[in-house]
């Protein structure tokens, strides 16, 4: 019985440590996506992010982890909720 719950939870570990890796690539698509369908330049979306238009390029590339803060900006200065920037 444990043996079963063992392999679930290294089942379930590594699972979520694809899904990690496969976040930064899955955000750079969105806030790409979001970014255009807005019709926003980069340096338009950055300055209202009050970042800098590197740092979300970096963003879009996949590059750069933003902390929780930057995501919800984005999110907000998108239109969309944070949800579906990181396309849950």
């Amino acid at each position: 019985m444990y043996a079963n719950r063992g392999w679930e939870l290294e089942n379930f570990m590594s699972n979520l440590g694809k899904r990690n890796l496969q976040i930064p690539s899955l955000l750079a698509r969105q806030t790409k996506r979001y970014r255009k369908e807005a019709g926003l330049t980069q340096e338009v979306l950055a300055e209202r992010c009050e970042v800098s238009n590197t740092y979300l390029s970096k963003i879009e590339a996949g590059v750069a982890n933003p902390p929780l803060l930057v995501l919800c900006v984005l999110a907000t200065n998108l239109n969309v909720d944070l949800q579906t920037l990181l396309g849950d």
